[in-house]
């Protein structure tokens, strides 16, 4: 499963250096990013073909703790992991950039820098993800990655200038990267058969919800903040 969202970190490593392009050449950003639409919608239509309808099989719907098809109640903790990691995930993707540029005064070209570097080394975390699973166990990746996300902001947090904030952003996606692809197979491991397929899509609703919930939380905590005095990233833009 952290393979197999490697692909997602390798397209979203793509959107800020198409940023980058953008802001070093000063174009509008219909130049860069209309032809990757030209050319990815039809690929991944064309892609659909691929897709198959699960089939469900009589007497494989049952938890793999022996819970009946529809004891999905064990997901909710998996839920929950699910939302957070998602809004830390979606705060460094919708406020890196405000936080160099508006907080540290960074150019434009470099404020697209972190989310690259974030994207990067989930790409990197992804792509090894699988072998660190099979070799130290999922709890494992999964716990040593909280810590790490969580050095990570506390590094981006008292962030001094841009050169220190770079190994903080790098900290993330590494800490990060584990975790939304664990928790989508441990929620798979669960159950047997048709039902482990409904299993593994019901957390992506709530991996929806944490993206949808983290911008606007940091935005409204920041509106707090600049009311109090003094702020910390990322929220630091209220100075």
């Amino acid at each position: 499963m952290p393979g197999f969202h490697a692909a997602y970190s390798l397209g979203g490593s793509w959107g800020p250096s198409l940023a980058w392009v953008g802001a070093h050449g000063g174009l509008s950003l219909v130049v860069p990013y209309l032809p990757v639409v030209v050319v990815l919608l039809p690929a991944v239509l064309g892609g659909s073909r691929w897709y198959v309808d699960g089939v469900v099989v009589a007497g494989e719907g049952e938890a793999a703790s022996g819970g009946g098809p529809g004891d999905f109640k064990l997901l909710l903790p998996l839920y929950l992991v699910m939302v957070f990691a998602r809004i830390g995930d979606s705060t460094v993707s919708n406020w890196s950039a405000e936080c160099l540029q508006d907080v540290l005064g960074s150019s434009e070209q470099a404020a697209t820098l972190p989310c690259n570097a974030y994207m990067v080394t989930t790409l990197v975390g992804r792509a090894v993800g699988d072998l660190g699973g099979r070799r130290f166990g999922a709890v494992a990746v999964v716990r040593g990655g909280t810590l790490l996300a969580a050095g990570g902001f506390a590094v981006v947090a008292e962030v001094p200038g841009v050169g220190v904030g770079m190994p903080g952003f790098t900290m993330l996606g590494f800490g990060l990267c584990v975790i939304v692809p664990q928790t989508f197979a441990a929620a798979g491991r669960l159950f047997r058969g048709a039902a482990s397929d409904a299993a593994v899509a019901r957390p992506h609703v709530f991996d929806c919800v944490g993206f949808l919930v983290g911008a606007p939380l940091v935005g409204a905590l920041g509106r707090r903040g600049a009311t109090g005095g003094r702020c910390s990233w990322p929220w630091d833009w209220c100075w």
